[in-house]
């Protein structure tokens, strides 16, 4: 989703129902096209008023504000397995990416819809679920959107649900 004009409010309520989902009818995840013309102090202030006025809804809807896990900036120079990041059970993680030259890719897997919808789940996938998916990355392809790079000159955001799918969603 490209963004023309910065309206937080209305980027934080857009994102609420495709991010922090009670089901898989969405997909788990959302990303902005911020444009070209940021700062890096302007795009990490973006983010974070973002978070801020995601608390905001959380706040109301569940009773639960937002906090900071980490917040840190680095440069990902390896790929990793499937994996739901260290954090609670209930979270999101909230990625920037900045103009860069070097071309990427993010594969986005939906473990939970992959656990209800899949014949090749086993049926206690949820209560044995572990962070990092041991199996056959094969098994997840029905799953799993990808993610390129193709706004290297570009600032964007990617918002996704990160929350252990045996918790409540």
């Amino acid at each position: 989703m490209e963004i023309q004009d910065i309206n937080l409010k209305k980027i934080a309520r857009y994102c609420t129902n495709k991010v922090f989902r009670t089901d898989t009818k969405e997909a788990g995840f959302i990303r902005f096209d911020l444009g070209k013309n940021l700062t890096p102090y302007q795009f990490r202030s973006i983010m974070v008023d973002l978070k801020k006025e995601l608390s905001k809804f959380t706040t109301v809807e569940f009773d639960k504000k937002l906090s900071y896990h980490w917040l840190v900036r680095f440069d990902q120079q390896v790929s990793t397995p499937f994996h739901v990041d260290n954090a609670g059970d209930q979270s999101f993680l909230m990625l920037g990416y900045e103009p860069s030259e070097i071309e990427s890719e993010l594969h986005i897997a939906d473990y939970y819809r992959y656990a209800n919808e899949s014949n090749t789940a086993p049926k206690d996938y949820l209560e044995n679920f572990t962070p990092i998916f041991k199996e056959d990355e094969s098994l997840l392809a029905p799953y799993t959107t990808k993610l390129k790079s193709n706004f290297n000159d570009r600032y964007s955001i990617v918002l996704i649900n990160n929350s252990n799918p045996k918790s409540s969603l």
